[in-house]
Parts: structure tokens; C-alpha cells; sequence
């Protein structure tokens, strides 16, 4: 956890580095704040990454994927350019996974749930705000998703919960997005993963995903011999693959409100309802 929020830090301090530009669009950046559900390819550059030489489908990309992952969607939805500044930008966050997935494998830290999501929730808040009085940009955040269905909590806790998912860790992440929605001060929109996520899950099929329960490869990297990648929902253990990527842009992109609140990215960035 102490390893997330000093991530925080750093890149909030750099981003808030950037000299402010003129306005044009409603979105004329893209920042993308994120863990490895959100790496564009950095794992090529980390000697010790186990992901950076793995033959995705069709090129190596350094993600944790198969190739793109729903922030690169996001961006050539928008096609926002990479010069642009702070002011009426979008901010993309996705965090706090793997501090709940640390905290319901074997806290390293003396607090209840309460006290880690409060402890969590305050200090994201805290970041967000600050980028939101330096660039009064928009806020796209993606709430923690059943961390507990994830095949590698299914494949941990089997013997516990007879491959079904992994109660603690969603129970869990419930608790940290609740608390995640009453952050009110800022301009943000909140993506539902969680039960997207689930129902994705539970109805594979009508998303076109025959394997939604297991993942390509269970270990990591994934099994290079998984040559049908797009009939699945998770690439490895944890994280999903470029085909389920595509789909959750889709819905950040004109999602009703079951999955955006309160409003569609596509609603912000063209200025009416998609």
C-alpha cells in the first residue's frame, strides 16, 4: 500500500509540473493514473518484468495484456492529443486493486477494513483534488472490480469456496467503492466495473467471451499457447484481455447509467448524450 501511494505522489507532483495551455475542446488531454490494469507498455523498460518478452497476439507490447488495454481504447475514442495541458483535461484513475488484493491475502498493515478503505479513500481523494485545483480537468475513475472472481483468487481459494469466488475480496472491494461514490467534490465520472464485470462473468456468451471463468494462461505470463485470446475475459490471473478491454471502453464510452455515473464520457467529450 505504501508502494501505491508514493506512486500517487510522484506522478501527481510531475503532472502538476506541466505549464497550463489555452482551452480548446471540451476534452483536449488525456492523463492516465493506473496500476498494471492500466500499464501502456512500461514493462519493457523493468529488467526484471516477467511480461516485457512475451510473445502477445500479434506483437510484444509490454502491457499486461494481450495487446490494448481500456485506457488505450478511451484515447483513440477521444483522439486526444498528447500536447495538450492540465486545464479541461481528463484525468483516467485506476487504483487501489492491489492494495484491497494485498490487504485480503495477509495485511501487512494493523487496520480493519474500515480503517484501510477510509485510509484509502481519504488519501485518493486528497490526490484527486489536487489535480482537480491545478487543471479543473474532468475525472474518469474505475472503481475496484470483484477482485474475488479473478481466476487467480478462484485458483487460491479453491478448496475454500469450491471455485466459486473468493467472498472476502469482493466484499471488500463493495466496501472501498461505496465509500469511493462519496467523493462529490470534483467534476468525476465513475465507471461500474464491478458489476460489469460480474455480469460479464456470469453471461460470457452474450459478450461473445465462451471462457469468462478462466483465464488464457493462469500463470503469468500466460500460456503461449492460448491461440484463441479474444474467447476470453481474462488474459492471466488478474487481468483482462484486449477483447474485454474493447468492450469496457464501449460502455465508458456510451454506457447508460447503470455503468456511468453520472454521465458518458461521450456525453463530456461531444457535449451531448451519445
Amino acid at each position: 500500500m505504501a508502494k501505491s501511494m508514493l506512486i500517487w505522489w510522484m506522478m501527481s507532483s510531475l503532472i502538476l509540473q506541466v505549464v497550463e495551455g489555452g482551452r480548446s475542446a471540451h476534452v483536449p488531454g488525456m492523463f492516465v493514473f493506473g496500476d498494471s490494469l492500466a500499464d501502456a507498455g512500461t514493462n519493457n523498460f523493468l529488467p526484471n518484468c516477467t511480461t516485457k518478452n512475451v510473445s502477445f497476439f500479434p506483437n510484444p507490447t509490454g502491457r499486461f495484456t494481450n495487446g490494448l488495454t481500456v485506457f488505450d481504447f478511451i484515447e483513440f475514442s477521444r483522439r486526444v492529443r498528447k500536447k495538450s495541458h492540465l486545464r479541461n483535461s481528463l484525468y483516467c484513475i485506476s487504483i487501489g486493486g492491489n492494495d484491497i488484493h494485498a490487504h485480503y491475502n495477509g495485511p501487512s498493515l494493523n487496520l480493519s477494513d474500515a480503517q484501510l478503505v477510509t485510509l484509502l479513500v481519504g488519501t485518493h481523494g486528497q490526490y484527486i483534488q489536487r489535480l482537480y485545483r491545478a487543471g479543473d480537468g474532468k475525472f474518469l475513475i474505475l472503481d475496484i472490480s470483484a477482485l474475488g472472481c479473478t481466476p487467480i483468487a478462484r485458483f487460491t481459494y479453491n478448496f475454500q469456496y469450491q471455485g466459486k469466488c473468493a467472498e472476502p475480496g469482493n466484499i471488500l472491494a463493495q466496501k472501498y467503492n461505496v465509500a469511493l461514490k462519496k467523493l462529490h467534490e470534483v467534476n468525476i465520472m465513475l465507471f461500474n466495473s464491478y458489476d460489469y464485470l460480474t455480469n460479464m462473468i456470469r453471461n460470457g456468451k452474450a459478450f461473445g467471451l465462451f471462457r469468462a471463468n478462466v483465464s488464457c494462461g493462469l500463470t503469468s505470463p500466460p500460456d503461449l499457447y492460448c491461440n484463441d485470446p479474444d474467447a476470453y475475459l481474462f488474459w492471466d490471473a488478474v487481468h483482462s484481455t484486449q477483447r474485454a478491454y474493447s468492450i469496457f471502453s464501449k460502455e465508458i464510452w456510451g454506457g447508460n447509467s447503470s455503468v456511468m455515473h453520472p454521465i458518458n464520457l461521450s456525453t463530456l467529450v461531444l457535449g451531448r448524450n451519445a
